[in-house]
C-alpha cells in the first residue's frame, strides 16, 4: 500500500465530485478539518484491535547523572508497550512509589522507570530513571510505543503525507460525506453516509484479520482511552 499526500487526497476528491469549476465548494482549511476528523475515528480502531498497528520503536541514549528523559513527540496518550535496556533486559515500570527510595538508592545497571506527568515537564512526557545512571555513557534505551497517526497541518503543504494507508477508502469517503452535510445535500450525504459504514466494517475485518499473522512478540494492551466516535 502506498502513502497518500494531501495534494492526492485534494486531487481525488475534486475529480470524483467535479469540483475543479467549483473550488468555494471545499476550502483548504475545510479539507484538511475533515481529513484529521476522519484520522482520528480510523486511529481509534487502530488503538481497540491492537495498538500493535502503530508500534514503532526509538533509541535513546543514556547519560552520567541524567535522570529524565523525554519521550517521542508522536507517542500515543504516552503509551509504552516496552523499554529494553542495551538490548538486554526489560526495563520495567514502578508500580508502588513508595519502593522509589529503595529503588534509587540501589547500585546497578538494572533501571526502573516512573512516566512524569506533563505539568511538572511543561506538557512533554517523559520516563524518569531509577536509579540515576552513573554509568550511563554507551548505554542506551530501546523504547517501544504505539504512535500518533500523523495530523495534517493547514499550513504544512501538499506534501504532507497520510501514514494509514489501509484506511484511504474510509478517509475518501468520509469527506465526501462531510462536503455533501454542509452543502445540504441530504440524498447524496445519506449515500455516502451508507457507503462510509461498509468501509468501516471492511477497514474492521482486515485489520481483525493481520491480528493473528503479526507476530506480535510485545503483548499489546487492551486499554480503551475513548470511546468510539460513529459516524
Amino acid at each position: 500500500m502506498r502513502y497518500w499526500t494531501l495534494g492526492e487526497v485534494r486531487e481525488k476528491i475534486e475529480s470524483d465530485l467535479d469540483l475543479l469549476e467549483e473550488p468555494d465548494i471545499l476550502s483548504p482549511n475545510e479539507l484538511v478539518g475533515y481529513l484529521n476528523d476522519a484520522i482520528d475515528t480510523v486511529e481509534q480502531h487502530f488503538i481497540r484491535l491492537g495498538d500493535y498497528f502503530l508500534s514503532v520503536s526509538t533509541k535513546i541514549d543514556l547519560f552520567d547523572g541524567q535522570s529524565d528523559y523525554d519521550l517521542p513527540d508522536d507517542i500515543y496518550a504516552t503509551k509504552i508497550r516496552q523499554i529494553l535496556c542495551d538490548n538486554e533486559y526489560i526495563v520495567r515500570m514502578v508500580k508502588d512509589i513508595r519502593k522509589i527510595p529503595v529503588i534509587a538508592d540501589s547500585i546497578g545497571d538494572t533501571y526502573k522507570y516512573l512516566l512524569i506527568n506533563s505539568y511538572e515537564t511543561g506538557g512533554r512526557p517523559r520516563i524518569r530513571l531509577f536509579p540515576t545512571p552513573l554509568q550511563g555513557e554507551g548505554q542506551f534505551l530501546e523504547i517501544y510505543y504505539t504512535r500518533n497517526a500523523n495530523r495534517i497541518l493547514p499550513d504544512g503543504g501538499d506534501a504532507q503525507v497520510v501514514d494509514i494507508p489501509e484506511a484511504m477508502l474510509y478517509i475518501i469517503t468520509f469527506i465526501k460525506m462531510r462536503i455533501y452535510e454542509k452543502e445540504k445535500n441530504y440524498g447524496m450525504y445519506q449515500a455516502y453516509k451508507e457507503e462510509l459504514a461498509q468501509h468501516e466494517q471492511n477497514l474492521i475485518n482486515a485489520l481483525a484479520a493481520r491480528v493473528d499473522d503479526e507476530d506480535n512478540t510485545i503483548a499489546p494492551d487492551t486499554e480503551i482511552y475513548t470511546d468510539m466516535m460513529y459516524v
